[in-house]
């Protein structure tokens, strides 16, 4: 009886099993067995691992965010996971950290008298119309203001007597006056 001689190679993701034991590392390992007969049989594996490879995606948005799965997040998120395959065909996990910082919208009515003015931030505003005003938090993200501002007309009079009563009607502006 002659003893068995067997050469394998394996190419595997970051472990393999072989001759029931569990391999993490690159290398060429041999294993002496019995055939049925009670010879030695040596067997020799060369395997290569190759690693998956883990990387988080560190991000800060304002408001939302799309990330790379295509969904767009409102809120902060650290759970969220992409697969990919790596070049050597390993997987590629990507892991989000994800930071949502506010941004703000409010809406500002204004009704102002005739020649009056109207301050937003750093705005100064006479004339009617709706004026949208960007400020940037202390996080760095953009807050806007609309404003809706309408001036009165200017105030008029008309002065008639009826009688013993002098009778004053008003016009423009805003009551009471």
């Amino acid at each position: 009886n002659s003893s068995i001689s067997t050469t394998d190679s394996l190419v595997s993701c970051d472990s393999a099993l072989w001759n029931n034991v569990m391999y993490y590392n690159s290398g060429v390992y041999v294993d002496t067995l019995s055939t049925v007969n009670g010879c030695d049989s040596i067997a020799e594996m060369t395997l290569i691992i190759n690693l998956s490879d883990s990387v988080v995606d560190n991000i800060i948005s304002c408001g939302r965010y799309t990330w790379i799965n295509g969904v767009t997040y409102f809120t902060s998120n650290n759970s969220a996971q992409y697969h990919l395959t790596n070049s050597l065909g390993c997987d590629s996990i990507v892991s989000l950290d994800l930071t949502i910082n506010p941004v703000f919208e409010s809406i500002n009515y204004q009704n102002l008298c005739y020649g009056d003015s109207a301050f937003v931030g750093n705005s100064v505003y006479v004339q009617n119309g709706i004026y949208v005003d960007t400020f940037q938090t202390i996080l760095g993200c953009d807050s806007t203001i609309t404003s809706y501002i309408n001036f009165s007309s200017p105030l008029n009079g008309i002065i008639t007597q009826s009688g013993n009563e002098i009778l004053l009607n008003l016009f423009g502006g805003y009551p009471p006056y």
